[in-house]
């Protein structure tokens, strides 16, 4: 939660270090720190701002070109699998960037992305398609490819917000390590792939699973 305010203040490339001052500040003087703070000695207590500053730091020297335009922002869209179902999730931060839009999700734990080349290996997809949603083996079948189906949720609900964003990539951020950034889209992936991704392939995964 502390990150968020921090991220809000965010905008353009290369900040040049003397002005993580400002955002140092903002961060320690939120009061979910200054909530786990009191629940400490006051050494830890003082090595938790000073590891959360340096952790911040490591963030923010990782962080591309981006204007945040939306944190802690709800979608909800309805979906047709057989029966109308309302889908609704939550995205920690919606940035715009040089080629589009961009979810992010802040991951504090270990970040299972799907497969890098899934969304063109057409055999997954095909044998996707004959299964049943009561196949037993159906869970077993996308977890090996799809650990989580999150950000692919995301970016098909943000597809069908009535402001339509042009979500070019979805991507976990790193806080447990140096805020770097693991996309649901490999980097080979071309535009015409992650176009066919978002208009097929989510709908096809989440079809089956709903």
């Amino acid at each position: 939660g502390a990150v968020l305010p921090v991220a809000a203040a965010l905008s353009g490339a290369d900040m040049p270090e003397p002005e993580y001052e400002g955002l140092f500040d903002i961060f320690l003087s939120r009061p979910e720190l200054a909530a786990m703070a009191r629940t400490l000695p006051a050494d830890a207590a003082t090595m938790l701002r000073v590891a959360g500053v340096e952790r911040l730091r490591r963030f923010l020297r990782n962080q591309p070109a981006c204007t945040p335009v939306a944190l802690e922002l709800s979608l909800s869209a309805p979906f047709f699998a057989g029966r109308e179902i309302s889908l609704v999730g939550t995205v920690d931060r919606l940035d715009i960037r040089e080629h589009g839009a961009v979810i992010l999700d802040y991951k504090t734990g270990k970040i299972h992305r799907p497969a890098e080349a899934v969304w063109e290996e057409d055999a997954f997809w095909q044998a996707l398609g004959a299964f049943t949603p009561a196949d037993p083996r159906l869970p077993g079948f996308i977890v090996a490819s799809f650990p989580t189906v999150q950000l692919p949720l995301y970016i098909h609900l943000a597809g069908a917000s009535p402001d339509r964003p042009n979500v070019v990539q979805a991507a976990w951020v790193e806080l447990a390590a140096a805020g770097e950034e693991v996309t649901v889209f490999g980097k080979k992936i071309t535009p015409e792939q992650r176009e066919r991704a978002v208009a097929e392939r989510i709908p096809q995964l989440l079809d089956i699973l709903l």
